[in-house]
C-alpha cells in the first residue's frame, strides 16, 4: 500500500475545513476558464485505449511527431521515475505500457502549442492490439483469480467457528452491482505546484514521476 504524505492535513477524527471552501464560498476561487495563458503554455492531450483488455502489440508515432505545432510526445518507457500514480494501492499507470485495462485508458501523451494541435496528432498514431478474454462476471473473475486488488481480510474473532457454533444457519447470495465514480473532477487542468493541499499532492507525484523522491 502506498501512504500519502505524512502531514496533519491527513489526521484522522480532527475537525478540518475543506482546503477550497473558503475561496467557494467567496467567490474568490479562480477557475480554468479565469486564468490567462502563461507565457509559452503548451497544451497536452493523451490517446486513449480503443480495447477493453488488450495487449500493444504495435504504437507506432512517427506521424504524431510530424503533426503541426508538436513539440514533445512521451510513452510510458519515457518516465523516468515511476509511471504509478496511484493514490494508495499500487497499479494505476499514468500511461499504459504494454497491456491496457479498460477503454479510454491513456495510452501516450503529446504536448503542443494548441490543445487542438495535441488532439489532432494523437489521432495519428498508428495502434494494432491483440484482444484477451475479457472477465465481465464477479463469478468468472472467483473462479480465474482475477482481481482488481489483492484480497483485503478483515477478522473480528473467529467467524468460522461462530458460524459453526450458531444455532441458526441461513445460506444466500446477494449482488452488489458496479457504481460508477461520480467526479467532481475537471476534465481539463492546470498543473500548479506552489500552493495548498493540492499543490502538496502535485508535487508528491512529480517527484515520484520523475524520480525526485
Amino acid at each position: 500500500m502506498r501512504k500519502l504524505p505524512q502531514d496533519s492535513a491527513f489526521a484522522a477524527a480532527k475537525s478540518r475545513p475543506h482546503e477550497s471552501a473558503s475561496k467557494h464560498v467567496s467567490g474568490e476561487a479562480v477557475f480554468l476558464d479565469d486564468m490567462p495563458l502563461a507565457r509559452g503554455e503548451l497544451h497536452v492531450a493523451t490517446a486513449q485505449s480503443a480495447r477493453a483488455h488488450a495487449d500493444i502489440t504495435r504504437l507506432e508515432l512517427s506521424e504524431v511527431w510530424k503533426s503541426p505545432g508538436v513539440v514533445d510526445v512521451i510513452t510510458y518507457k519515457d518516465i523516468p521515475g515511476s509511471g504509478d500514480i496511484s493514490p494508495v494501492f499500487e497499479g494505476d499507470l499514468m500511461l499504459a505500457d504494454d497491456f491496457v485495462h479498460y477503454v479510454g485508458q491513456p495510452l501516450f501523451a503529446v504536448a503542443a502549442l494548441t490543445f487542438r494541435q495535441a488532439k489532432i496528432a494523437c489521432s495519428r498514431a498508428q495502434i494494432e492490439y491483440k484482444d484477451r478474454d475479457a472477465i465481465l462476471l464477479p463469478q468468472d473473475a472467483l473462479k480465474a483469480d482475477e482481481f482488481v486488488l489483492p484480497t483485503h481480510t478483515i477478522n473480528c474473532g473467529d467467524p468460522q467457528k461462530a458460524i459453526s457454533e450458531a444455532p441458526l444457519h441461513i445460506e444466500s447470495e446477494f449482488y452488489i452491482k458496479d457504481q460508477e465514480h461520480s467526479a467532481k473532477c475537471p476534465g481539463y487542468c492546470v498543473g500548479n505546484i506552489l500552493g495548498d493541499f493540492l499543490g502538496n499532492v502535485l508535487r508528491h507525484f512529480l517527484g515520484n514521476i520523475l524520480d525526485l523522491l
